[in-house]
């Protein structure tokens, strides 16, 4: 006799939720819900979870993709986010553990473990207050003051990852809690046709998925091997690219685009639809 609970229990662990194609998330309005259905892919049930995957996996109908994200060499570990992390590690862990049974332990997980829960409580409080700032902003409307405003509760969450003792354990990895407001930032300043801010806190939201940039001899250089390659990230390195074009850095402008066109291809499986996106 089959043992449902077994058989529920393996589709619970290797299961995935997945829509009719990966773009249909991009192009999903906001707050809306899109048609979700769910699969077994057996290769693809055999990768673990990280929070800094090296892979990202996309699907068109049942096809499912898996890409790299990041040089992966000989030998080394596959691995894909099996949900996004969260802000605090606590809900992160507890997401995991509740279904899949496991802590992670990938080197963001063990950074933030090492973070004291006063400490971490303090970043959620102040991603709050900003939070609740800008919602505010959405009644009333964006202006230079209220952007600088934010600004400045900004570096103060940047403040709670500041190093200790001359070492900084985020060097090189996410910083979660400032995402979101670095995302609004970015977008306020472009909205009232800042370039330099936009380009600035463009670079900065990169760098709080862990993806470094830096212009070497007319180059873009992009370092997202210890980073989280998403459509945040697409729509960063699209907002580099518009403020290259505005300060008549063509060069600029176009590898920026270029990246950006190549991220948007690992995340939905395909370069359909990426000029709509990127215009």
């Amino acid at each position: 006799m089959i043992d449902s609970f077994r058989v529920e229990k393996i589709r619970q662990l290797n299961c995935f939720s997945l829509p009719t194609r990966s773009l249909d998330l991009l192009s999903a309005p906001p707050n809306s819900n899109p048609e979700l259905r769910n699969g077994f892919w057996i290769h693809a049930s055999y990768v673990n979870h990280s929070c800094l995957p090296n892979t990202v996996r996309t699907f068109i109908g049942d096809v499912h993709f898996l890409r790299a994200t990041q040089d992966i060499s000989a030998g080394e570990e596959l691995t894909h986010q099996y949900v996004s992390p969260e802000i605090d590690i606590s809900d992160s862990q507890q997401k995991l553990r509740g279904t899949w049974g496991f802590d992670c332990d990938c080197s963001l997980c063990e950074t933030d473990g090492m973070v004291s829960e006063e400490k971490r409580n303090l970043r959620l409080s102040k991603f709050e207050e900003l939070k609740g700032m800008v919602l505010k902003l959405g009644e009333r409307g964006t202006t230079v003051t209220s952007i600088k405003k934010i600004a400045r509760g900004v570096r103060e969450l940047e403040g709670l990852y500041s190093p200790v003792e001359g070492h900084d354990p985020y060097a090189r990895l996410p910083r979660l809690a400032l995402v979101h407001p670095t995302l609004f930032l970015t977008e306020a300043w472009r909205g009232v046709k800042n370039t330099e801010k936009m380009v600035e806190y463009a670079r900065q939201l990169l760098r709080n998925f862990g993806i470094f940039t830096q212009v070497v001899n007319g180059r873009v250089d992009v370092d997202a091997d210890a980073g989280i390659v998403n459509v945040e990230t697409v729509r960063a390195m699209k907002y580099l690219a518009e403020g290259f074009q505005a300060q008549e850095k063509t060069d600029l402008a176009d590898q920026c685009l270029n990246i950006a066109r190549l991220w948007f291809s690992i995340i939905t499986g395909s370069e359909s639809g990426a000029d709509d996106f990127l215009k």
